[in-house]
């Protein structure tokens, strides 16, 4: 199993990095109880994986995986299931490539592919800024025009004010996220700001949106964000993204996932998202294979 240092080395080679093959990701999962192993597939691969039980029946998850250089496709995935095997032992395996390969016949597809935007993350403020949507970018100057104070912070009640309100949100729109108990463990896990950036925008002292971008080899991934009344008013949320993604840029970030999108129920902020100018992204899907010899 590779330790964290060579998972980096291994992730930086391949480019994007999702969240759920970060590092980070499984060390908040090992907090809270999980088996994770990231094991190495060959000598430029990697997947990260984590084992859960259900109804007494050992299943393994590999979420967005295998990364590293040339994962483009997932090409020898056999080469795959004979490392959970060997860590795991007998288990059922959910696999969510994030693009198909060859030899695939024995997987079982089992769940439609997840589907996201990618934004590349030039060295050049101005080429960032010309790659937004027209209407995105006029909408970012009438922010840059309200009276917003957009302050960096690391700990204390105003990330502790964002975390509550965006798990207030979520119970009262009844949407799917990781749960706050899960944020605080990685939190814990990236007390650093070239690990996580959390940005939060004032109006008049008072916090009225904020955003958290988790930062993971050499890419990002919009981990959470809230706007109340008077955020949405002044369209915040835009001018903290903008300044999030500069500075992602600063620090030599060159993507940045806006982590997921779906047009059907969510149409709004799915074109919010796409605003940033990224690419639209649709993996593979899950698929089954037992892992039984």
């Amino acid at each position: 199993m590779l330790d964290v240092a060579g998972w980096d080395r291994l992730a930086r080679a391949g480019g994007r990095v999702p969240l759920q093959q970060s590092a980070v990701y499984g060390q908040a999962l090992a907090a809270g109880g999980r088996r994770v192993a990231r094991l190495p597939i060959g000598e430029e691969q990697g997947v990260q994986v984590v084992e859960r039980s259900w109804a007494g029946i050992r299943v393994v998850l590999a979420s967005r995986g295998p990364i590293g250089a040339g994962t483009h496709r997932a090409e020898h995935p056999e080469e795959i299931f004979r490392a959970i095997r060997a860590h795991f032992g007998r288990c059922l395996l959910l696999w969510s490539p994030q693009h198909l390969g060859p030899q695939m016949e024995a997987c079982r597809p089992v769940v439609t592919g997840y589907g996201t935007v990618w934004v590349r993350l030039p060295p050049d403020p101005q080429e960032l800024r010309l790659a937004l949507d027209g209407k995105w970018r006029n909408q970012l100057r009438r922010a840059e025009k309200q009276r917003l104070a957009v302050r960096e912070v690391h700990r204390g009640p105003p990330v502790e004010w964002l975390a509550a309100r965006h798990e207030e949100h979520r119970q009262a729109k009844g949407y799917r996220a990781l749960p706050v108990t899960f944020l605080q463990r990685m939190a814990e896990l990236s007390p650093g700001c070239r690990e996580r950036l959390v940005l939060i925008a004032e109006l008049e002292g008072l916090p009225v949106a904020g955003i958290w971008l988790q930062v993971h080899h050499g890419s990002a991934t919009y981990l959470i964000g809230y706007a109340d009344e008077a955020g949405r008013r002044s369209d915040a949320m835009r001018l903290l993204l903008w300044r999030g993604m500069l500075a992602l840029q600063r620090q030599g970030i060159g993507w940045l996932d806006l982590g997921g999108i779906a047009t059907d129920r969510a149409p709004g902020l799915s074109r919010f998202k796409l605003g940033l100018g990224g690419a639209v992204t649709i993996e593979a899907g899950t698929y089954l294979r037992p892992l039984l010899r």
